[in-house]
């Protein structure tokens, strides 16, 4: 509460996308308006831009090499860790920032 309310006026609505994560609405409570912007955060993510659509492409084309390799060099008794070791090396060679988190 405190970052906010060191950001931004009370009477100032926050705009969230409740579709998951931490409840906003229950975490600051009645201290201020809170708008759901769900939709309006969907809608935004439907069209692509050009530079969106060259990132995209480029994710892809990695993504493709890490599957090549790893359809090239796995073994039978390899760990998912492994697996993933070599899809991940082939991103990395390419350029690439693999995320493990999603």
């Amino acid at each position: 509460m405190a970052a906010v309310s060191a950001v931004a006026p009370k009477e100032l609505k926050l705009g969230v996308d409740g579709r998951g994560g931490t409840d906003l609405k229950t975490l600051l409570g009645a201290a201020r308006p809170i708008v759901d912007i769900s939709d309006a955060v969907v809608r935004s993510r439907l069209t692509k831009l050009p530079g969106e659509l060259v990132r995209l492409r480029r994710a892809t084309q990695l993504v493709e090499a890490g599957i090549d390799a790893i359809r090239r060099e796995f073994k039978v008794g390899m760990s998912e860790w492994e697996l993933a070791g070599l899809g991940a090396s082939e991103m990395l060679r390419g350029g690439g920032v693999p995320d493990s988190s999603v």
